[in-house]
C-alpha cells in the first residue's frame, strides 16, 4: 500500500515576504493594541495599485520600500479638542487613529542602519543643504528664490529631527521626532538584514502613549520574523 509522504513543516515567515504588509497584522490586532473597536477600522495598502502592476506580484520578494499597511479608525461620536501646530489654531476633530507599518528595506548590518539614522551636525546638514541647492541650480528649472526657500524648508525641518537609539527591540532600533509631526511616533527596526517603519498617532494622546503603541505594534511584526 503507498503510503503519503509526511508533511513538512510550514516554514518560518520572513517579514518582507510580499508586498502585501497588511497581511503581516490584522486589523484586530491593531485595534486590541490601541484599545478601539475592530469594526470601525479600516486597513488598506496605499501601493496597492503600484503592485497590481507588478508582472511577479504574485510572487513573494525580499524586501520593498513600497510595502505598507495602513489602518485607520475614527469615532465621530467622540470628539476631541486638537492643536493643528502647522495653522496654529485648536480644532474640535472625532476620535481617531492612524497606523502605518512596513517600508521594508534591507540594510546591511547595525553599523550601517546607525550611520543612516543619527543626528547630524549643523555642518553635515549646511553642506548636504548646499550640495542640493547646486544639483537645483545645475537643472535650470528653479530661480534663486525657489532654491533659497526650498533650502530654508529642508532646514527649519531637519532642525527639528532628532534620533534617538531604543533598546532591547530587534537588533537595532531608532525613534525619530519631528516637531512638525507634533504627537506622532515613528520608529525603524532593524532584523535580521533588513528594516522596517511603524508610525503611529492617536487622537489625544502623547507621544509617549502613542510610543507605546508604536513598541507593541513592532513587537507584533518582528513576530513575523522570526
Amino acid at each position: 500500500m503507498l503510503t503519503q509522504p509526511p508533511k513538512q513543516a510550514a516554514k518560518a515567515v520572513i517579514c518582507p515576504i510580499s508586498p502585501k504588509a497588511c497581511e503581516l497584522i490584522s486589523k484586530e490586532t491593531i485595534a486590541q493594541i490601541l484599545g478601539v473597536d475592530a469594526a470601525k477600522m479600516e486597513a488598506e495598502d496605499p501601493m496597492k495599485m503600484l503592485h497590481e502592476m507588478g508582472k511577479n506580484k504574485d510572487k513573494p520578494y525580499q524586501g520593498s520600500a513600497f510595502a505598507l499597511c495602513t489602518y485607520k479608525w475614527e469615532d465621530q461620536n467622540k470628539k476631541i479638542k486638537e492643536y493643528i501646530e502647522q495653522l496654529g489654531k485648536e480644532f474640535e476633530v472625532p476620535m481617531y487613529a492612524l497606523v502605518q507599518m512596513g517600508n521594508f528595506a534591507p540594510r546591511k548590518d547595525v553599523a550601517a542602519f546607525k550611520q543612516h539614522y543619527r543626528n547630524v551636525s549643523e555642518a553635515e546638514l549646511n553642506e548636504a543643504l548646499g550640495k542640493a541647492g547646486e544639483q537645483m541650480e545645475k537643472g535650470g528649472k528653479y530661480s534663486k528664490e525657489e532654491i533659497g526657500t526650498a533650502k530654508n524648508m529642508g532646514k527649519g525641518l531637519a532642525e527639528g529631527r532628532t534620533v534617538t537609539y531604543l533598546d532591547n527591540l530587534g537588533e537595532a532600533a531608532a525613534s525619530i521626532r519631528s516637531k512638525a509631526y507634533g504627537e506622532q511616533t515613528e520608529v525603524v527596526v532593524y532584523y535580521k538584514g533588513n528594516e522596517f517603519r511603524v508610525e503611529v498617532k492617536m487622537g489625544g494622546k502623547t507621544h509617549a502613549e502613542n510610543m507605546e503603541y508604536t513598541l507593541k505594534i513592532a513587537e507584533e511584526v518582528l513576530k513575523k520574523c522570526k
